[in-house]
């Protein structure tokens, strides 16, 4: 190793501080972070576990929740907007100009993509879902499912 890199190996190291010291944590409140993460169900873990850069699974965690809460703060503040244009979009997935079926289902793509979160995407959904106005049950059915395709899609890669 040259000793340019020791060097810098050496800066990053002094600079690096646990998030859990950053935010002041007490040992008790540490504990207490990591009985939750202890208790939490298979699924959040794996998804607490895709945080990198962390040493220990208490510090992930912290970071899994300090992303998530900031998250929920700008979804809260998208989500408006968010059911405004999908409110316009989703009738017009039936269409049989195919056209504008096309930028119809390019525009619910686009949406979906800005909406990371799985839940999020599901309380999108239900809130147009039950917005809509229609007699035509069926149609709308069909405009909701076709548009959970178009989300699912997105979300799969």
């Amino acid at each position: 190793m040259t000793q340019e890199m020791m060097q810098e190996q050496q800066e990053q190291s002094e600079v690096t501080v646990s998030i859990l010291e950053m935010l002041k944590l007490s040992q008790a409140q540490q504990d207490a972070l990591a009985a939750k993460f202890a208790k939490l169900p298979k699924l959040q873990k794996n998804e607490v576990r895709k945080i990198e850069g962390f040493e220990h699974e208490v510090e992930t965690y912290a970071a899994y929740i300090l992303s998530k809460m900031a998250n929920d703060y700008l979804f809260a503040q998208m989500r408006d907007i968010w059911v405004s244009r999908l409110e316009l979009l989703i009738p017009r997935l039936l269409t049989k100009d195919e056209k504008l079926k096309k930028a119809t289902e390019d525009a619910v793509a686009v949406i979906a993509a800005e909406i990371t979160d799985s839940d999020e995407r599901v309380k999108i959904l239900d809130i147009v879902e039950k917005n809509w106005k229609t007699t035509d049950r069926l149609n709308k059915v069909e405009c909701i499912e076709r548009a959970i395709e178009l989300f699912n899609s997105v979300h799969k890669a």
